[in-house]
């Protein structure tokens, strides 16, 4: 698992903010195919992928598999990841 995929699974929002700023790329994948940004909506850390998607830009994270993009694996998720949504919403066109 890439680092910032491990710290995003974990919700250390400051690990993730570090990592980003050091310049790790968000859209890349870890060996099973998912991003920092879909670990975090697999565990309900709003935080962190809002962090990880600042501009609500699902179509850049496409998470592929039983969804295409961040807002719809929000939506398949339970309620928890209803602020998940909102914040992809909110910033969307």
């Amino acid at each position: 698992m890439l680092q910032h995929g491990k710290a995003a699974s974990r919700g250390n929002l400051a690990a993730v903010v570090a990592l980003l700023e050091g310049g790790a790329d968000p859209s890349i994948k870890d060996l099973d195919g998912y991003t920092a940004l879909r670990l975090a909506l697999d565990r309900g850390y709003g935080d962190v992928a809002d962090c990880l998607n600042p501009d609500g830009d699902d179509s850049a994270f496409a998470i592929g598999r039983a969804c295409d993009t961040a807002r719809e694996m929000a939506l398949l998720c339970s309620a928890k990841f209803a602020e998940v949504v909102h914040l992809l919403d909110c910033c969307m066109p």
